[in-house]
Order: structure tokens, then sequence, then C-alpha cells
């Protein structure tokens, strides 16, 4: 997996708030996972500050994750997946985050 670049960036955000824009809707940005072996560069960074300006909304998954690479052996299959109660989880903000 590669960081989004601005060409895409310029092109999705302006689209996906018009393609929301008749019924009121959202559109967010998901951010990627914590590394759990090691933490690595915020690769959502350029979207983080692109979106957000356009008016998308943020789910933060990294931070959420962040607190989580200290008990790994209890949240996560290996350093790179967690567990199916972690992505029930995300599944959960997600939802709540859309019925605003």
């Amino acid at each position: 997996w590669g960081s989004i670049r601005m060409p895409g960036l310029r092109k999705m955000g302006p689209a996906a708030l018009k393609a929301v824009a008749p019924t009121g809707g959202h559109v967010f940005w998901k951010s990627t996972t914590t590394q759990l072996l090691k933490p690595r560069p915020d690769r959502d960074a350029l979207a983080r500050k692109v979106l957000l300006r356009m008016g998308w909304k943020l789910l933060d998954i990294e931070k959420i994750t962040r607190p989580l690479f200290k008990r790994k052996e209890m949240y996560a299959y290996d350093s790179i997946h967690f567990k199916c109660v972690v992505y029930n989880e995300f599944n959960n903000f997600m939802l709540n985050a859309l019925c605003k």
C-alpha cells in the first residue's frame, strides 16, 4: 500500500462531496491503522491536510489503534493484522459517525 497522491485527492475530494450533497451526506477519510511491529510515518498526512480543508470528516483509526501497540499480543494476529474484534469496533465507530 502506498500513500495517496495530490492528483488523486484533487479529483476525489470534490467529486465525493458533490455526490453526497443532494442528500446532505458526509464524506469521511478513514486513516490507516497503526503498524504494530514498529510505528511508521503518517501515511495519511496529505489526505488529512487536503481533504479536511475541503470539508471531509476524519475517522482516525490510526489514533484509535495506537494504544493497542502496547498490548499487541492481545489484539493482533501479527505485526500488521488486528483480530476480528478490533475490526468490529472500527465498524462500530464508522456507523456511529455516519448516523450522527
